[in-house]
């Protein structure tokens, strides 16, 4: 992927608003170079896990009871006839090669998504060089849905490969909605939860199937004309997403640019192949009252510099550069949100300005 505007910015995709238009609009207003749908939590039906299980859900593979957790109904006798009429579902969607509206996230479930393709069909793309969405990873969505005895779904394989292939066809079919506006549509898989591998409490779970996992939604998302994202708020081990084939990686880069530091080379050849690094750079928490245009663009030379000492190439990691939120913004208060956002827009601004005297 060959950035049109370097240090362009983006949102990563929550925001803490009830209206959908309210939300767009402020999006738009921000980020109209790459504006990305609002995910609006304070909607229960919006939690990052719910809103993707409305598939499994309807085939009573899944349940939600009020205050906790989703959960398999693997100890159901009828289970496994659920699961063929999923795999059906699932074969006749790859077979036709479109993911079928049965995948589709109900307006109920994304208010925002709906909003932003309306008003994209309504209005068209404005100046917007590219479109962003966003969807929750398998590792998360695994380790947040449970069987029915309370371990985590993704320790089964059976479990993981029901969840995941949900999640490939509602990536497939979420790409096929932003690609019809002729822009190109990266789609960020959100999954926080990648921060469990080489955990000393997660020891029993396997770099393959990780691996495996993103790179099924991945390859989805590529498949069907988008760019594959992914987005970890947290340290991980990013070998895994480079091996996974990521072409966007975002980071909170705020708390965990130290993180990167140990995957240097891969780094280099990930920016060389195309990739692309979405910088969390503006807190998503208190912290951000805190910070000002001037101290983030430093933090942010920073890092640059680190990662020069260590040869790569200063002009390949600022032509490959996107400047974001460290988070989504959900949890914030409306007004906190607006400076994130702000703050995000006023940071990539004076970065800009000021290249000549890098």
């Amino acid at each position: 992927m060959k950035l049109a505007n370097r240090l362009m910015t983006t949102g990563i995709g929550s925001l803490p608003l009830r209206d959908p238009q309210t939300a767009l609009e402020l999006v738009k207003s921000h980020f109209p170079e790459c504006p990305h749908w609002p995910q609006l939590p304070v909607y229960p039906e919006e939690y990052f896990i719910t809103q993707f299980m409305n598939p499994l859900v309807e085939l009573g593979l899944v349940v939600h009871p009020a205050g906790k957790n989703p959960r398999f109904t693997d100890s159901d006798p009828e289970f496994w006839q659920r699961a063929a009429a999923f795999y059906d579902r699932f074969l006749q969607s790859e077979e036709g090669r479109t993911a079928s509206e049965f995948f589709a996230l109900p307006e109920s479930a994304a208010r925002g998504f709906h909003a932003f393709l309306k008003d994209l069909k309504e209005k068209g793309a404005g100046g917007a060089r590219y479109l962003k969405g966003q969807m929750i990873g398998p590792v998360t969505a695994g380790f947040q849905v449970f069987d029915h005895q309370g371990r985590a779904a993704f320790y089964n394989d059976q479990l993981r490969d029901i969840m995941t292939r949900c999640l490939q066809m509602q990536a497939a079919w979420q790409t096929q909605q932003m690609v019809q506006f002729g822009l190109p549509a990266m789609i960020f898989v959100d999954d926080a939860f990648m921060y469990t591998y080489g955990h000393h409490e997660f020891l029993s779970l396997r770099r393959e199937e990780i691996v495996a996992a993103l790179s099924t939604l991945f390859t989805a998302i590529r498949e069907h004309g988008g760019i594959p994202g992914l987005h970890v708020c947290a340290q991980a081990d990013w070998s895994l997403a480079f091996e996974a084939g990521v072409e966007v990686l975002s980071l909170d880069a705020y708390h965990n640019f130290t993180s990167l530091l140990a995957y240097t080379e891969q780094l280099e050849r990930f920016l060389a192949s195309g990739g692309v690094m979405a910088w969390g750079l503006i807190p998503t928490s208190d912290s951000c009252l805190e910070e000002t245009r001037e101290t983030l663009a430093e933090r942010f030379r920073g890092f640059v510099d680190t990662l020069a000492g260590k040869g790569l190439s200063r002009e390949a990691i600022l032509n490959s550069s996107i400047i974001t939120p460290s988070c989504g913004t959900g949890t914030l208060t409306p007004d906190l949100a607006r400076r994130v956002y702000d703050l995000t827009v006023d940071a990539a601004g004076l970065l800009k300005k000021t290249l000549q005297d890098w």
